[in-house]
């Protein structure tokens, strides 16, 4: 049985589909990627079933064959997924330097620097995605990028106040009772 071609198995798991469909998924299984796009496909497959590490492999994969845009956001997004929100980011600078105009990248690095606490950064990034006139969700963006503004104001006047009033970010003194 081990001598079993992958459309026989597939035909075998999956009766009454399409033979054209089942012969496409065997070929997918059976040979490997040839360029940077077909990484990207397995890549956003394997991020839908939520296998994010895996899908920064492929990703990664693609990128050795061809460094574009739209992987590195894709690795970005599934890097955040991770948590890894400084790698995430620097992912996403990377795909606008590679295409300036790249909303996805925008929003993805925007989320990122707020997640890391880089408010001026991520309100640079929203505003930048405001210039662009893309993506039909403007006010949301908008109500963002508002937010992280107030929050970087908020971290910068609570730094002042600490810087002139060591006390403020003291606790109390324990009472001797």
């Amino acid at each position: 049985m081990a001598g079993r071609s992958a459309v026989d198995r597939l035909l075998e798991q999956n009766p009454g589909k399409m033979p054209s469909v089942l012969l496409k998924a065997a070929e997918m299984q059976s040979k490997p990627p040839a360029d940077s796009e077909q990484h990207r496909e397995r890549g956003n497959a394997l991020f839908k079933r939520g296998a994010y590490v895996e899908a920064v492999a492929e990703y990664e994969a693609g990128l050795r064959l061809g460094n574009t845009a739209v992987l590195r956001c894709n690795r970005a997004v599934a890097l955040r997924k991770l948590s890894r929100f400084r790698d995430a980011l620097d992912d996403c600078m990377a795909s606008l330097r590679l295409d300036p105009q790249y909303t996805k990248a925008m929003l993805t690095g925007a989320t990122c620097a707020t997640s890391l606490g880089l408010f001026d950064e991520a309100a640079s990034l929203y505003a930048q995605h405001a210039s662009t006139g893309k993506d039909g969700e403007e006010a949301r963006i908008k109500a963002e990028r508002e937010r992280v503004v107030q929050m970087a104001a908020d971290v910068r006047t609570a730094a002042t106040l600490m810087e002139t009033n060591p006390q403020v970010g003291s606790p109390p003194p324990l009472s001797s009772s």
